[in-house]
């Protein structure tokens, strides 16, 4: 076996192993819930490279207070 193909078992083997408890819990029908937010300020110094200026839906302020309206609903 060549180093080349030695890695590509070990990667694929590593990866199989990390991906075993993730898909136990699916197994176990217990809900996944991604509750992670991305904030960013358009206004800030510099401004940021993401959203594009003309994008009126997402190009305003994303910070904690309008995270905090959303769940409020």
């Amino acid at each position: 076996m060549r180093r080349r193909e030695a890695l590509k078992v070990a990667t694929f083997g590593a990866a199989a192993l990390a991906m075993e408890r993730p898909m136990v819990c699916m197994g176990n029908g217990i809900p996944i819930i991604d509750a992670h937010i991305h904030l960013f300020d358009p206004r800030r110094p510099g401004g940021i490279p993401w959203p594009e200026k003309d994008d009126k839906a997402l190009y305003r302020p994303a910070l904690p207070d309008r995270y905090e309206a959303l769940a409020r609903g």
